[in-house]
């Protein structure tokens, strides 16, 4: 029997902006993607790909609190359609649905770390229920696969993603700039660097598959890439190629 094209995605998501790309299993080359922003300038450039959570608006008598977490759950809840309706609109349904999102920055505010925690655990548990298997990644591991070196720009994993062919509107990156050891350089913000990120979480989820189907080798990849799915920490004693993806357990 012939095994099935897995369908791979990768997700950056934030608390008022997010960002989804779907990559080809053969090529690693974007098929689609789509992005949330809070702005209706960033929304403008590109509605076609883009949902905008300011649509929510404030109910009369609302506190803040209510507010953010129903504009949080409206988000999460347009992510998990948009690939609810991937998934409807194919002929056959796929055995193997793949999906990648980014790991939380914990030098977050604790607020803001709470608050996209419970954002994301409701995502990953409507995924979860749908059968679909997950891949947590580091933010660290996003810019080693992207550049080589855990601690470069922002504006350097969007412009690795360009050489690959994923070109990011420059209406979707804020150019700003940033000191580092002293000197000051150019750096990116926006949901265009979320973009970046989710068509690299999708990338990393397409080696480790090819890894594990034997299309490629440890050996054959670059030094930083080797090291995405060999490293281990504390939270992580065993390496990636060593833990079960995040899936639900078949019924008996």
């Amino acid at each position: 029997m012939v095994k099935q094209t897995p369908l791979l995605f990768g997700i950056d998501f934030s608390l008022n902006h997010w960002a989804i790309c779907r990559v080809d299993y053969l090529t690693g080359s974007c098929l689609d993607y789509r992005y949330m922003t809070c702005t209706k300038k960033e929304y403008n450039q590109n509605a076609a790909n883009a949902f905008l959570l300011e649509g929510q608006d404030k109910k009369n008598g609302e506190g803040k609190e209510t507010y953010g977490e129903r504009r949080r759950a409206f988000s999460v809840q347009i992510l998990f359609k948009y690939i609810m309706d991937i998934l409807n609109g194919l002929e056959k349904a796929p055995e193997d649905v793949y999906v990648s999102i980014e790991g939380y920055a914990y030098a977050a505010s604790t607020r803001g770390l709470c608050q996209i925690a419970e954002a994301t655990g409701l995502l990953k548990t409507m995924l979860y229920n749908q059968g679909i298997k997950l891949r947590i990644h580091d933010p660290l591991s996003v810019k080693l696969y992207a550049s080589g070196g855990g601690a470069c720009l922002k504006k350097t994993v969007v412009l690795a993603a360009k050489d690959l062919g994923f070109h990011i509107s420059e209406s979707l990156l804020k150019v700003k700039r940033k000191k580092i050891k002293g000197l000051e350089v150019e750096e990116y913000d926006g949901v265009g660097t979320d973009l970046a990120d989710s068509f690299f979480l999708a990338r990393i989820l397409r080696t480790e598959l090819m890894l594990r189907d034997g299309i490629a080798s440890l050996e054959n990849l670059k030094e930083c890439e080797r090291k995405i799915f060999l490293r281990v920490t504390k939270a992580f004693p065993e390496n990636i190629l060593s833990r079960d993806f995040i899936q639900k357990e078949q019924q008996c």
